[in-house]
């Protein structure tokens, strides 16, 4: 798995962006909406989504 998405980030270029976004969600308030899944098993607080490149043009 590690050798196919780092073979994917070689061939790709790089793209310019200006600043990163930081996806997260509180699992609590989720969990409360009848949602079910794993982190409402687990009771976890902040779930991360992912570090997301942006670009204002």
């Amino acid at each position: 798995m590690r050798l196919i998405l780092a073979l994917m980030l070689l061939a790709s270029p790089a793209a310019a962006f200006d600043h990163y976004i930081l996806s997260l969600s509180w699992s609590p308030t989720w969990c409360a909406q009848g949602n079910e899944g794993a982190q409402c098993e687990q009771q976890r607080g902040f779930v991360l989504h992912g570090l997301w490149p942006q670009d204002w043009r």
